[in-house]
C-alpha cells in the first residue's frame, strides 16, 4: 500500500481536467510573455537613454548658437570702430617705400637737437624680423634694424631718443651704450628697429 501512495504518475494529457490545462497555459503565456518584454524594454531604454543623451547634447549646442546668432547685431556694430581701430594701428607701420622718408626725419630730428650722427648704417637683412600680423586682412609686418653712432651733449641725447619715441611710428631702440667723450659730450651708440609693412 505504502508503494501504491509513493508512486504518482503524471496521467496523460487528454486526461487532465480543464483547470489544469489552462493553468498550464496561463504559467506558459506568462512566462513568454516576460521573455518577450524583458527583451525588447531593455532594447528599447538603452535606445531611450541614448535619445535623451543625444537631445541634451543638441539643446546645449542650440542654445549656444543660438546665443552666437543673438551677437552678431553686436559684432555688426562694432565693425566699425573695429576697422577704424586697425586703420589707427596700420598708420603707425609705414610702408616699405616710405622708409627713407622717415630716415630722413630721424636725421632732421638729430640736426635740431644738435646731435652729430657719426653713421647710421643699416644691420644685415637677414637677421631682420618677421612679424606674423596674419589677423590684420592680410598684412605682413617687416623690420629694418639699423647701427646708429653719434655724438652730443648729454641732454640733447636724451632730448632725441625722446623725441625719436614721439613720432607715431612704431620704432624701437636697444642696446644703447654712452661712454663719455669730455666734459660736456658723450658718445652713444644704439640699434634703431623700424617696423614696416610689405
Amino acid at each position: 500500500m505504502a508503494d501504491k501512495k509513493s508512486k504518482t504518475k503524471l496521467a496523460p494529457f487528454y486526461l487532465w481536467r480543464f483547470r489544469s490545462i489552462v493553468a498550464a497555459c496561463l504559467i506558459i503565456t506568462v512566462g513568454l510573455t516576460y521573455a518577450v518584454y524583458k527583451g525588447f524594454t531593455s532594447k528599447q531604454a538603452k535606445n531611450l537613454n541614448q535619445l535623451i543623451s543625444e537631445e541634451g547634447v543638441l539643446k546645449t549646442d542650440l542654445i549656444t548658437k543660438y546665443q552666437l546668432i543673438k551677437s552678431v547685431p553686436l559684432y555688426e556694430k562694432k565693425l566699425p570702430e573695429l576697422d577704424s581701430l586697425e586703420s589707427n594701428v596700420l598708420q603707425q607701420f609705414p610702408l616699405s617705400d616710405e622708409l627713407p622718408n622717415l630716415l630722413i626725419q630721424i636725421n632732421q630730428l638729430a640736426e635740431n637737437d644738435h646731435v652729430a650722427i657719426a653713421s647710421f648704417s643699416p644691420i644685415n637683412p637677414e637677421n631682420e624680423a618677421k612679424i606674423d600680423a596674419s589677423g590684420i586682412k592680410d598684412v605682413k609686418i617687416s623690420s629694418e634694424s639699423f647701427n646708429i653712432n653719434l655724438s652730443a651733449n648729454y641732454d640733447d641725447l636724451v632730448r632725441f631718443i625722446f623725441e625719436i619715441a614721439r613720432v607715431p611710428r612704431v620704432i624701437k631702440i636697444e642696446n644703447l651704450k654712452i661712454s663719455r667723450i669730455d666734459d660736456k659730450k658723450v658718445n652713444a651708440t644704439f640699434v634703431l628697429t623700424i617696423f614696416y609693412r610689405g
